[in-house]
């Protein structure tokens, strides 16, 4: 009776492999099926959406991942943070010492963070940037220069990378404004062209078009999926008057649509 039971539950327990490497070179087309969590790579920019990473939005983006069966895996750029603002009064921060991107972002990170540079697309089964003027300002210079924007090396390889490898590419809020800048054409989403106590942020969509990108008007829960690059976007805190609940379901939105398309 004892034997027949264990044959039963060997029978139903799931056949994870455990000598499945996360951190293998092997690219996600060749992934064998797994029960731990895969990798997605995560790229933060400091602490803070005035000046780095916006908090809500990486730390919403973890929990979605987890919720998923995916774990995030965190890059920064190792440099200095373009314009530290002070996030109390929202204003510039003359007083203060320079920051470094990377060690900023270790904060939210849980200080398991490496450079931007030794990150690689097969670190990783997808790639996600969250938003914040850390895109903006320090990982492109999209705030002053609009369609005319130029990326920093690594986060343009990064990019390039995971679309030579067809992996899924997300990104949430101005990260969105980005990616047009290195796969032409791209379809995003960057919220609406409404009202700036709505959409504060709404210039960013011309300037998005003015790049050539295909810009699709979605609510703060909404999804663009670009089927030519597999490319996924949320508007997240593009919406001013947002929650911090809309914009953890906005964020799950784009997580489960992106899992539809990672091979395992």
């Amino acid at each position: 009776m004892l034997r027949s039971m264990s044959h039963i539950l060997r029978t139903l327990t799931p056949k994870c492999n455990p000598q499945f490497d996360l951190y293998s070179t092997t690219s996600n087309k060749t992934m064998k099926e797994t029960c731990d969590p895969i990798p997605v790579i995560v790229v933060l920019c400091g602490c803070g959406g005035l000046d780095g990473t916006e908090i809500s939005e990486s730390i919403s983006l973890a929990i979605n991942l987890s919720h998923h069966n995916f774990y995030p895996k965190f890059f920064a750029p190792d440099m200095e943070i373009c314009g530290v603002v002070d996030h109390l009064t929202k204003e510039p921060d003359t007083c203060g010492e320079p920051r470094n991107a990377l060690v900023e972002a270790a904060r939210l990170a849980r200080s398991s963070i490496k450079s931007l540079s030794d990150c690689q697309s097969q670190c990783g089964a997808a790639l996600i940037i969250p938003g914040g003027f850390g895109a903006a300002r320090t990982m492109s210079d999209f705030a002053s220069k609009g369609a005319e924007c130029a990326l920093i090396p690594d986060l343009r390889r990064v990019i390039e990378e995971f679309n030579c490898e067809k992996k899924p590419i997300g990104t949430m809020c101005i990260a969105s404004a980005l990616v047009p800048r290195v796969l032409q054409g791209v379809k995003v989403t960057l919220g609406k062209d409404g009202c700036k106590d709505d959409w504060p942020y709404a210039e960013a969509i011309r300037r998005v078009k003015d790049m050539g990108a295909k810009v699709e008007e979605q609510d703060v829960k909404g999804v663009t999926y670009c089927e030519q690059y597999n490319v996924y976007s949320t508007p997240a805190w593009m919406y001013g008057k947002a929650t911090y609940d809309e914009i953890h379901q906005g964020i799950g939105n784009m997580i489960a649509e992106m899992k539809k398309k990672i091979v395992r």
